[in-house]
């Protein structure tokens, strides 16, 4: 029987050492010369259970096995958000990007004269860098951009989130045309951003549809699962926390099978990666690649669903 109480003095020890590593200044390195036993500790603090390497079982447990014992070179190069763009237009999506308006080293390279009144900017390594301009003439303080997109460039990601592939991706800038607004009315109720689809695809094989709605920066976003064919929600897929949401009807995009065909491709000798895509008005845009949803360390599926997905995948020999 697993201990699961975080009294137990095993769990406790393990408490002890995770916050050692933290307060010492040493986690980092722990990650980079032993990231087994760092994806281990963060584990156990999140869930207080022990992470099953030897056996995995579920969607969880088996992206933190790939994590340490897959060649991960390429979860490095297409999280990258300058890097992907290449991809997506090796594999003949170059339509589906945004418009790319530069990419710089640092701050003091932008010439922000040169872009136009509109764009969103951001850091190639992370997530949470995007600065969204809607009027230049307006909204651009250029001290107050340049401050924070130091402060992200100075960061390394992926120490504090426990996801080792992360760190070795190149701190750049880039910029790209503004995503195109659009509130999807249902049923004369208005989602307050845009829809944002995330296609789970396992072994190239699109499984089903995240669909997130009403985000709101820095707090809450309403997260549902979709059936692929048919499109119906499948709510029983989320976990009792997220299913107490406050839900929409979400209508199949006209063209969800090309979303789905796009998603497939772009997954193509991927054990498992989400493809995030957008649909404005019936033109699709590409989002990102996401090889550790949460950190690998996902709350928001049911266990029968983790456990469901888990036995789709197909470990591959260790390679490290």
């Amino acid at each position: 029987m697993e201990f699961k109480s975080i009294f137990h003095p095993f769990q406790s020890f393990n408490i002890w050492i995770y916050r050692k590593y933290h307060q010492n200044g040493t986690w980092n390195k722990l990650i980079e010369t032993n990231p087994k036993r760092a994806l281990q500790l963060e584990w156990r603090h999140a869930f207080h259970t022990r992470l099953n390497l030897k056996d995995p079982k579920t969607l969880n447990e088996k992206i933190q096995w790939l994590e340490v014992y897959s060649d991960t070179s390429l979860w490095t190069k297409y999280t990258d958000k300058y890097e992907v763009r290449k991809y997506v237009e090796k594999c003949g999506y170059k339509d589906y990007l945004l418009d790319l308006y530069g990419i710089w080293e640092d701050t003091t390279s932008i010439d922000y004269d040169s872009l136009p009144n509109s764009f969103a900017i951001k850091c190639t390594h992370d997530c949470g860098s995007t600065i969204i301009i809607r009027d230049k003439t307006k909204d651009l303080d250029e001290k107050f951009v340049n401050q924070l997109l130091n402060n992200h460039l100075k960061k390394p990601y992926g120490y504090d989130t426990c996801e080792p592939h992360y760190y070795k991706i190149p701190r750049r800038i880039i910029a790209e045309k503004l995503l195109p607004q659009s509130n999807l009315k249902i049923s004369n109720i208005i989602c307050s951003s845009t829809v944002d689809y995330k296609i789970w695809c396992i072994e190239g094989k699109a499984q089903f549809v995240l669909v997130c709605y009403d985000r709101n920066i820095g707090k809450n976003v309403t997260i549902e699962v979709y059936g692929i064919n048919p499109w119906q929600p499948l709510r029983s897929y989320l976990s009792q926390k997220y299913q107490k949401q406050h839900f929409k009807s979400i209508p199949e995009p006209s063209n969800l099978k090309d979303m789905i065909i796009m998603a497939e491709n772009l997954s193509t000798n991927f054990h498992q990666v989400r493809i995030d895509l957008y649909n404005i008005d019936g033109k699709i845009y590409f989002g990102e690649m996401t090889f550790t949803s949460a950190c690998g360390r996902m709350d928001y599926f049911s266990d029968e669903v983790q456990l469901m997905m888990g036995q789709k995948i197909h470990l591959p020999p260790k390679q490290r």
